[in-house]
């Protein structure tokens, strides 16, 4: 299982801002400044249930780390 994180300050993307999930040791979460920890999971699917609870409409998995919850 691995940690995963969400950077609460929104990033702008292509298709508008986004709260982005991060796996522990990915290089763009060392770069996120504020970040709360959301659990331990197998996959980042568990991850983005946990971050949705907080942002509903513009959690998004690192295009990175999570590439299979990337929406793009």
């Amino acid at each position: 299982m691995d940690d995963y994180y969400v950077n609460n300050n929104r990033q702008d993307s292509k298709d508008g801002l986004h709260n982005e999930v991060h796996k522990e040791g990915c290089y763009w979460l060392s770069k996120a400044t504020n970040k709360s920890h959301l659990g331990k999971f197998y996959t980042c699917s568990g991850a983005m249930v946990e971050a949705k609870k907080k942002y509903p409409y513009s959690a998004d998995g690192c295009e990175t780390c999570c590439k299979d919850c990337h929406r793009g």
